[in-house]
């Protein structure tokens, strides 16, 4: 997903274009999958942005 494409609150996997939720890592509708993606909460400092992993 590192290359993937960010639009309108989803970003889109680059290989097989299924498009997942930014908020829930929930697959958007009709796709390949309706296993959701892990999501972590981002934190943007001044000059970092870091991801709170558990």
């Amino acid at each position: 997903m590192e290359k993937g494409r960010i639009k309108n609150g989803y970003i889109s996997c680059p290989l097989h274009g299924v498009r997942f939720s930014l908020e829930t890592g929930e697959p958007m509708g009709g796709q390949l999958t309706r296993v959701a993606v892990r999501t972590y909460e981002v934190v943007e400092g001044e000059t970092s942005i870091c991801i709170q992993v558990e």
